[in-house]
């Protein structure tokens, strides 16, 4: 039999077992956290499907996705070429729609992710369901969690007829075979964004695309469009899961790192001195439309000129009516007092954005 005296007086643990076995305990916790968080992404991205009627592709439907697709929801402005040496980076003539724009750093993008090819090349393979789950939830038919800098957040609030004429308008584009690398991002987020999936969607009936009755219907009009514009995406500070900031809201100030230089997302919260509160609706509208026809402002840029993301000359193309109807949404907002510096040139201009995407680009 052991003495009690002996037993009392046994050295403890080695110090390092302990630890040991609490670093243990802790990732053995942090796979069941990651692992759980995996399996869910299986029980997510349900999107309720169309009605046969919605998804038929009419002459109407797809005038509908063509004024969506190039001016509102402006997708061909990720999943095309921008050419990063003109003001407001135009698409690249030829490009549209086949990826490979690059989004890294200078977007705050924890690692490299690349616009995807959305021509019928790409999208050769996939249903407008699988499609249609991927835009509004954020899970492709792989059954992968997209990365937030695809705004499914906001494309959850397409209607029915909207989502169906984007679909179908994409599926028209000339298709270009064209490959794009694969995203690479820090170990961690991957398994993070797997959060960011959007379940039990429902989009609403088409509500909102015809014309505008009166100004509080104009208002959730000019909200819709806001949405779908994205302009809370480059508006509005936001964290890594895509959440806005308390009372931020459209108060500018992202930074965006270009070859000429520094922009500043604007203030376009109707304060009087740092936003859009002095702006006339008229004001307002003619500075979209100033970037169409013979004297827009889009031309080409030195390394050491004025420079921004902003798309103005796809934005240029919505029609009066639907700039209209943002301009009296923002005038809504609270107004945020935020002194933004719209552009600060580099003193080492570095290559274009342009270059580096076609650096890293992949052909087939």
């Amino acid at each position: 039999m052991v003495s009690p005296q002996l037993l009392t007086h046994q050295p403890p643990p080695p110090r390092r077992s302990r630890l040991r076995t609490d670093r243990h305990q802790k990732l053995v916790a942090l796979l069941v956290l990651l692992a759980s968080i995996g399996g869910c992404v299986s029980r997510l991205g349900r999107l309720e499907p169309l009605p046969a009627e919605v998804l038929r592709s009419t002459p109407a439907r797809l005038a509908r996705g063509a004024y969506l697709v190039e001016h509102v929801t402006v997708c061909l402005d990720c999943h095309s070429q921008r050419d990063w040496d003109t003001y407001s980076a135009p698409i690249v003539i030829g490009t549209e729609g086949r990826g490979g724009e690059v989004f890294d750093g200078r977007y705050g993008v924890p690692g490299v992710v690349y616009g995807t090819n959305i021509t019928p090349a790409g999208l050769a393979e996939w249903t407008d369901d699988e499609l249609l789950r991927a835009v509004t939830t954020g899970v492709n038919r792989e059954g992968d969690v997209l990365f937030p800098v695809m705004p499914y957040r906001n494309y959850r609030h397409l209607t029915q007829g909207d989502a169906a004429a984007i679909a179908s308008y994409v599926r028209t584009l000339p298709p270009i075979d064209h490959a794009v690398p694969p995203r690479q991002l820090n170990f961690f987020v991957e398994f993070l964004i797997r959060s960011f999936a959007i379940d039990g969607v429902r989009l609403a009936p088409s509500v909102g695309e015809g014309g505008v009755r009166d100004e509080a219907e104009q208002i959730r009009q000019g909200q819709y469009l806001t949405q779908l514009a994205n302009c809370g995406d480059c508006h509005t500070p936001r964290d890594l899961a895509g959440t806005p900031e308390p009372g931020r809201l459209m108060a500018g100030g992202i930074k965006f790192t270009l070859p000429q230089g520094t922009a500043w997302a604007a203030n376009i919260t109707p304060d009087q001195d740092t936003g859009i509160g002095r702006w006339t609706q008229e004001a307002f509208v003619a500075r979209f439309k100033s970037f169409t026809g013979p004297r827009s402002p889009a031309g080409r840029v030195d390394v050491d000129r004025r420079n921004t993301p902003m798309p103005w000359t796809m934005y240029a193309g919505m029609t009066e009516s639907d700039l209209e109807a943002i301009y009296v949404y923002l005038q809504q907002v609270p107004a945020v007092r935020n002194q933004v510096a719209a552009f600060a040139p580099d003193p080492e201009p570095a290559v274009t954005l342009r270059s580096a995407a076609e650096e890293r680009s992949v052909e087939p």
